[in-house]
């Protein structure tokens, strides 16, 4: 199908000649909702868990959807010795998978061209008739038989670790806490962080206002210390950054989705509007009139009339439809 055609993961299916079933659906985030898109398919669910390790460095774990999955017991059953396995980041899950969270799956492998991520596959998915996975894309689901999966995986030159869960170690129990008032080894000592005057160690990040105390200037500090936005020199003007951005790309695909099920078709339109047509509309910009900025030069000349730089969505397309 011509939808299809380019997405990389189902090109080389293609090419490799490895027979599947691929369906269109709304973006799908969690397996819990790819599950409600596809619960008509056949073919067993997968959860894929990408795991990063600093002593042993960084895993892709594909297990089935109701499986527990033990961090530790991962790396027991992987023969890692001391593992602290820890959920990747985004970053890192985009700079070696090539995908972004929600739509990693065994087929993203292919993108790891590094070879430093090691693929994992829960033992009792091997003896499914069938798999479903997201071929790099979470809006579209892949229905494969588990030997293909495999086959395909040895093509791109990655080695396969088949985990026993259902005979796997128990995990090891955490060490015992130290009696009260035991001394500590001079080698864990460690140099002690100045303290604030109340008594507590100083992060940089403690927050001057409390949420009730005054809302907006919490909010404020939330997220620029939490380094999801940064205020340009421009009043009213800030910059999202790379968390923040993510949250907003999360959010507009999928609202795009559930609108356009409903026949909801886009459209874009200019950041300018002319004063006239905004005077048209003067009652409902009324509350914003102190933040408009105008256009009134366009190089060294003198504008006819002033342009505004339009306060909300809604002027412009009321004007203009």
């Amino acid at each position: 199908m011509a939808e299809f055609e380019e997405n990389a993961c189902l090109k080389k299916l293609a090419e490799m000649g490895i027979s599947n079933e691929t369906h269109s659906h709304a973006a799908a985030f969690t397996v819990e909702e790819q599950t409600k898109e596809i619960s008509h398919l056949p073919g067993a669910m997968t959860k894929n868990l990408f795991l990063k390790d600093k002593k042993h460095g960084l895993f892709l774990v594909t297990a089935g959807f109701s499986r527990e999955v033990n961090m530790k017991s991962v790396g027991a059953m992987l023969g890692l010795s001391g593992s602290n396995m820890r959920f990747g980041d985004e970053a890192l899950l985009l700079e070696k998978l090539g995908v972004i969270k929600g739509s990693v799956s065994p087929f993203a492998m292919m993108n790891n061209e590094t070879k430093d991520v090691t693929f994992c596959i829960d033992k009792a998915l091997l003896d499914q008739e069938l798999l479903n996975a997201h071929p790099l894309r979470n809006d579209r689901t892949t229905t494969v038989a588990p030997a293909d999966l495999m086959k395909f995986l040895e093509s791109c030159g990655h080695e396969v670790k088949v985990l026993d869960f259902d005979n796997a170690p128990a995990p090891a129990p955490a060490p015992a806490a130290k009696a009260k008032g035991t001394p500590k080894p001079q080698a864990e000592k460690k140099e002690k962080k100045e303290k604030a005057p109340n008594g507590k160690r100083e992060t940089g990040l403690d927050m001057s206002v409390t949420k009730d105390g005054d809302f907006s200037k919490w909010y404020t500090e939330v997220i620029t210390k939490a380094e999801m936005i940064d205020y340009s020199d421009i009043s009213g003007c800030y910059i999202l950054r790379p968390w923040s951005y993510f949250i907003w790309e999360q959010i507009q695909t999928w609202f795009d989705a559930e609108i356009k099920k409903v026949g909801v078709k886009n459209t874009y339109f200019p950041l300018f509007v002319s004063k006239s047509a905004l005077e048209t509309e003067k009652e409902h910009v009324a509350g914003f009139a102190p933040e408009v900025a105008w256009v009134t030069k366009s190089g060294e000349s003198d504008l006819a009339e002033p342009i505004a730089i339009r306060p909300t969505s809604e002027t412009i397309m009321y004007v203009n439809m």
